[in-house]
């Protein structure tokens, strides 16, 4: 594949047609075809969120990009980038160093749906 064009016309060849996907395995092949699929999709999932497609809803997997041109980036926007140290560093700093690091608690190795109760009420919490 040479070309944006020769890339939609392999994306129209191989897509599994599917105008309502009923969950993640279903939205990627109507997106992708099933030898991308087999190759990246499937075991994405799995090692991301320790679920297979198709145990997750469409709209996980429709809302990623398929691309026909080489850009990489998961967004075409200009202004996108990814941390010189990675994203580590940057929860690094803010969690153990700098001006947040005692405003934020870490709490490691708990169910949220467990501890929600004993957290504290406010519009921030995540």
């Amino acid at each position: 594949i040479q070309s944006e064009g020769e890339m939609q016309a392999w994306y129209d060849k191989v897509r599994v047609a599917n105008a309502e996907p009923k969950n993640g395995e279903e939205a990627a092949l109507s997106r992708v075809g099933p030898q991308l699929y087999e190759k990246i999709f499937k075991h994405y999932t799995k090692k991301q969120w320790d679920k297979y497609p198709e145990e997750l809803d469409a709209s996980v997997l429709m809302r990623l990009p398929c691309r026909t041109t080489t850009d990489d980036r998961y967004f075409s926007c200009k202004w996108q980038a990814l941390p010189v140290r990675g994203y580590t560093r940057i929860f690094e700093n803010m969690l153990f160093t700098g001006a947040c690091k005692d405003k934020v608690q870490l709490r490691l190795n708990c169910d949220f749906f467990k501890v929600r109760e004993q957290l504290p009420k406010h519009a921030l919490l995540v």
